[in-house]
């Protein structure tokens, strides 16, 4: 699978890498022939005494874990298992993954340091919660002055505008979920105005709100790719945690398309694609999830 694996690209996740590789196999007309080759990979990993080794060896995988999970094992023969559906039934394959040109919604620059954009929040009654579902928490408010401002994109990723804000969001990380105490990520201007119902849907989904906003907001994402980003969680989280992301993700996904991105949004979350590609994000984080073995 070097057509996907060979390095670490612009995927939002690795199964978008695959999905990737796999069309443009396709388009080639090769892909019964990468599979089959996907497959002498497989028994030769399987001989050999390193099996991670084997498989980024002859399979040109240049990662240092694997890309989904902690079993390479595992996730080598779901790529043998996805190939193979796509070879038997072409209508599975995705084509539109490269018609997409950016997948970021917001961005911006603060004008005061992370530990003040806390403090603010903190004087306005915005706390960490004590005990919550995960590792990570996002909270964002109106601290009262402008403190920077957000940039806006369109869906093909251009600048629309700049408009200066109060509002701020920070992200906070503690050792493990439920421990006490936690430690500044850091901060990001957050829009000026937000859907009157963003505050109802945080509560609601408590673990998307602590998923989407603790590592997928700009502040989270400055120094992390979002596909090394969501490794990262889904490794740095508990079984329950999971479970409950992709319970949550599911409801989620139940909204339409008109409605999808303001929500995602609304959970702090940066990344904001086309809604079809946006879809697919966040219905193939809720499989990760579940699918592969992340203890």
């Amino acid at each position: 699978m070097e057509l996907a694996f060979s390095e670490v690209g612009d995927e939002l996740c690795p199964r978008e890498a695959l999905e990737r590789g796999i069309a443009r196999a396709a388009r080639r007309g090769v892909l019964a022939r990468e599979r089959d080759h996907w497959r002498e990979v497989l028994a030769a990993a399987e001989a050999a005494d390193d099996y991670a080794a084997a498989v980024r060896r002859l399979g040109h995988v240049n990662r240092q874990d694997p890309p989904d999970g902690t079993s390479w094992r595992q996730w080598a023969r779901w790529v043998d298992l996805r190939m193979t559906e796509a070879v038997d039934d072409p209508a599975t394959l995705v084509h539109d993954l490269d018609d997409d040109p950016g997948w970021w919604s917001c961005g911006g620059s603060l004008d005061i340091a992370p530990e003040r954009a806390r403090e603010l929040l903190r004087e306005r009654g915005e706390q960490a919660p004590a005990a919550g579902p995960g590792r990570r928490a996002h909270l964002v408010g109106d601290v009262g002055r402008v403190v920077g401002e957000v940039v806006l994109l369109d869906p093909h990723g251009v600048e629309r505008a700049r408009v200066p804000t109060s509002r701020v969001g920070v992200v906070l990380e503690r050792e493990s979920p439920g421990a006490p105490g936690w430690v500044l990520v850091g901060a990001h201007p957050a829009a000026p105005e937000e859907d009157a119902r963003a505050a109802a849907r945080r509560e609601r989904w408590p673990v998307l709100a602590g998923a989407l906003g603790g590592w997928f907001s700009s502040a989270a994402l400055e120094r992390v790719h979002p596909d090394l980003s969501q490794h990262r969680m889904m490794a740095g989280e508990d079984a329950r945690f999971r479970a409950r992301l992709a319970a949550e993700l599911g409801e989620l996904l139940a909204l339409g398309d008109a409605d999808l991105p303001a929500a995602v949004l609304a959970l702090g979350c940066s990344i904001g694609p086309a809604p079809a590609h946006l879809r697919r994000w966040l219905g193939w984080m809720a499989w990760r999830a579940t699918y592969f073995d992340w203890a």
